[in-house]
């Protein structure tokens, strides 16, 4: 299993079109062969010959951008970049891995104290934080998912 990466797909533009490209491009590469989203026909023929109607890209991004976040793994999600509206990518939740991490610290049974572990079953991750507070979130067989540096 490849771990997820986290990070901008898209920068410095607004341009639907452009968004348009960058977020069928991904959604292509991260689908697996045989489950496309339903909708992907409609982009590629869009962008192959084009459309006056800003209004149906605007709702393909949209339900792009929707179809990209149900393949986030746990406390990641696609969207603009907190910081740059202009950023598109993959980006940590950070707050409710923040909340997660809480729950798991009050609950002994959330806690490998032999590894500094916290064990979100419920999510079905374990997540290891540095004494310089990054993130490594795992599979319950301990395969990264993703992390931040």
């Amino acid at each position: 299993m490849a771990q997820f990466q986290l990070g901008s797909i898209s920068t410095g533009t607004l341009r639907t079109e452009d968004l348009l490209r960058a977020f069928v491009s991904t959604l292509d590469s991260l689908s697996p062969r045989g489950s496309h989203w339903s909708g992907l026909g409609d982009a590629y023929q869009i962008l192959e010959q084009g459309t006056d109607d800003e209004s149906e890209i605007t709702e393909l991004l949209s339900d792009i951008e929707h179809e990209l976040n149900n393949l986030c793994p746990p406390f990641v999600y696609f969207g603009a970049h907190p910081g740059d509206g202009a950023d598109y990518g993959f980006w940590p939740d950070t707050e409710s891995l923040g909340d997660a991490l809480q729950d798991a610290a009050d609950s002994s049974e959330a806690w490998d104290w032999s590894l500094g572990d916290y064990i979100l079953a419920d999510d079905g991750v374990i997540v290891q934080v540095s004494d310089h507070g990054n993130a490594t979130v795992m599979d319950m067989e301990r395969n990264v998912l993703w992390t931040t540096t």
